[in-house]
Formats: C-alpha cells, sequence, structure tokens
C-alpha cells in the first residue's frame, strides 16, 4: 500500500486546511495517508488520519517579531512574501528529517510547500505533487511575486502538478505539462435544502477585507430593502475583524451580522436559514464556500474571478457580476429578493451543478492521479 503524506504550513480554520481533510480521510481507505503540518497546532477539522508536525526549537519572542518585520516589509516596502507564507530555514530543516522517518512513496505539497520540491527532490526518490489552491494569476501577480522564478523552477520539478480550474491547468501547463485539473470536493452534507423564505442572505468566509471583497459586500448593503440582512459566517485576525467591525459602522449599514465561526450543525443552519448566497471575492481558486451553499439549494450571485467562473460556468448556474461593478451586483441581487421564482430556478440550477462536487468522483480522480493502492 502506498505511503502517501500532505504536507500543509498548517491545519487551522481555512478552505485549503477544510478540503485537504476531506482528501485525505477519502484517500485513506486506498492508502497509507497521514497529513503533516509544519505548525504544532491541532486541527481545526476532525481528521480520521494521523496529523504529524515537525519539531523544531525556535525562540518564542522570534515569533512576533519576525512576524512584525516580514509585515513591514510586506505592506510597507513591499519586497517580500506575505508573512503567512513564510517558511524558515529551521522548519525545512525539521520538515526533511521528518519525511526521512515516515519515508512516503508519495508528497503532496500545498501552496508554498510546493517551494520545497527542490530539497525534497535532492533527498530522496519521492514522487511529488503540487497541489495549487488558487488562481496562477494570484500566485505569481500576488503570493510569489517576489519569487516567480523560484515557484516557476518548483512546478517544473513536480511530477504532477493539480490545479482547480480549466483556465488554470492551460496556464499551469506552460510550467509542467504533467498538470490535472481536479475540482475540490463538496465538503458538508445536507439533508435537507433553503426553503427560500427568509429574508436573509449568506456569506461565508475569512474576515479579509481586500481578498473577500467586504468593503464592496458594505457598499451592496445599504442597497438591501430594510428587512433583508446579510448574515456573516467566519473567523479572522482580531485586528482584521476589528477594522471590518469599523467599516461596517463607519458606513451606517444595519443590516450586516457578524456572526463568527461556525461549522459542522451552526454552518449547515446558516446556509438553510438564508434564501441567497452572494461571494464578492476579488480572487478565489476554486471556492469551497460555493458549492456547500449549493449544496444547500441556495441560489449564487458572484463578482467574477477564476474560481467562481469555474463553479458558476460563466453564468450557466448562477449570476456572475463583472469584478467590482457594485451598481450591477445590486441590480441583479435585488431581482433575486424581488422574484421568488427566480430564486427557486436558481436553486435548480445549483442542485444540479453541485453533483460534480461529489467527495467519491473527486477521491476517484486523485486515487487516479495517484495511481492506484499498490
Amino acid at each position: 500500500m502506498k505511503k502517501i503524506v500532505f504536507v500543509v504550513k498548517d491545519m487551522e480554520m481555512g478552505g485549503l486546511q477544510k478540503v485537504t481533510s476531506v482528501i485525505a480521510d477519502a484517500l485513506a481507505s486506498k492508502f497509507e495517508v497521514s497529513i503533516l503540518s509544519m505548525e504544532q497546532t491541532p486541527s481545526f477539522f476532525k481528521l480520521s488520519v494521523p496529523l504529524e508536525t515537525i519539531s523544531f526549537t525556535e525562540r518564542k519572542l522570534s515569533w512576533g517579531f519576525r512576524k512584525i518585520i516580514t509585515k513591514f516589509r510586506h505592506e510597507v516596502l513591499r519586497n517580500s512574501d506575505p508573512f503567512w507564507m513564510q517558511i524558515t530555514d529551521r522548519q525545512t530543516e525539521s520538515l526533511l528529517k521528518k519525511l526521512e522517518i515516515l519515508n512516503p512513496d508519495v508528497i503532496v505539497l500545498e501552496e508554498q510547500m510546493i517551494l520545497l520540491s527542490d530539497n525534497l527532490k535532492e533527498k530522496g526518490n519521492y514522487s511529488i505533487i503540487g497541489w495549487i489552491h488558487n488562481s496562477f494569476n494570484t500566485y505569481f501577480s500576488t503570493y510569489f511575486r517576489n519569487r516567480k522564478c523560484m515557484m516557476e523552477q518548483s512546478l517544473k520539478l513536480c511530477d504532477k502538478v493539480v490545479c482547480l480550474t480549466e483556465d488554470d491547468q492551460r496556464k499551469f501547463q506552460l510550467l509542467n505539462s504533467d498538470t490535472v485539473c481536479i475540482y475540490n470536493p463538496l465538503t458538508i452534507e445536507s439533508q435537507k435544502i433553503s426553503n427560500l423564505d427568509n429574508k436573509s442572505i449568506s456569506f461565508v468566509g475569512r474576515i479579509a477585507i481586500e481578498h473577500k471583497g467586504l468593503d464592496n459586500l458594505v457598499k451592496i448593503s445599504k442597497s438591501l430593502p430594510l428587512d433583508w440582512g446579510i448574515h456573516i459566517a467566519g473567523g479572522g485576525s482580531r485586528t482584521m475583524i476589528k477594522k471590518f467591525t469599523q467599516l461596517v459602522e463607519s458606513q451606517k449599514t444595519e443590516c450586516i451580522y457578524y456572526e463568527g465561526v461556525k461549522k459542522d450543525e451552526a454552518l449547515a443552519s446558516h446556509y438553510i436559514n438564508s434564501s441567497i448566497y452572494i461571494m464578492t471575492s476579488r480572487w478565489e481558486g476554486m471556492p469551497l464556500v460555493l458549492a456547500e451553499a449549493m449544496n444547500f439549494g441556495l441560489p449564487i450571485i458572484a463578482f467574477e474571478q477564476t474560481g467562481a467562473n469555474e463553479v458558476l460556468k460563466n453564468g450557466e448556474y448562477g449570476i456572475v457580476i463583472e469584478q467590482g461593478n457594485i451598481i450591477e451586483f445590486n441590480k441583479q441581487l435585488n431581482r433575486l429578493i424581488e422574484d421568488r421564482k427566480l430564486r427557486e430556478d436558481y436553486q435548480k440550477k445549483s442542485l444540479k451543478r453541485v453533483k460534480d462536487f461529489s467527495v467519491d468522483s473527486i477521491a476517484k480522480q486523485w486515487i487516479e492521479l495517484i495511481g492506484g493502492s499498490d
């Protein structure tokens, strides 16, 4: 039985971590699977596979100091990667030692971990899969803009690359011809669907104002009927949540309800008690939340970006609005609010499309990619 290790930065709350947990669990019947985290923190999500962590000694005070310096360099000098993308030399050394112990046949590197493909190729005879969780443009214009050449070379060293959309597949194939498109699977089950009666619009996502377009969400909220509200579920740093709260207060909008982190039954209720789902993100890879919302029968309206375009098939299964066009977004949102029949039509489209994201279907593609269980 092949040994598979997924290498991640951490297993805290997030879409990447959530889908990793689902895929790892789904493959456990065919392979010996484990997840290796660079951080010594527990998983936010339930796991049926072992969670391994690396062990290294680093002065505790240096963490906060390093975060401040890196944030300054990234946001002010704009000459480094985001802090959460950083990998220290000690972490890399400890990771390589841990992998020698685990001795996997296949290593799945996610996000910035892909940059370690060169180190891994030197250390062992591993088959390496680079798993891309965002769009090509986001990788090279935002996340790795300062290490573009290094990321390009790292992707070329991978035996296979997995991306999330057909559009990105074409772009990544220019770097690695063994690039395939595999959707992220649905990660939450539904026993029932929304009755579309509640005057509630749902949003699920990390509180990250620029990435998730929360500034535009606040603007959109100001044109809602007074008896409708936007209910937001998601976590974030205290600093970002404070900024978002201040933004809402400064715009004097009273129809935004921030409800914090939700998962499992609480998250399911959040979807079921809504009648419309909105996505205001400026960029996404393959947004899990869209599939989740569709699974509960919610009509979808989203700003255009590669992830939404893929899930909604450029408007076939939901309403796609030109990025940042607040006026048109409000126009189409109010159409859904005022027309129940239109909501029912888009509910049917959501329920049809979500079948393409079943765990079984996605797991079969991963099994085929890895090459069976022998």
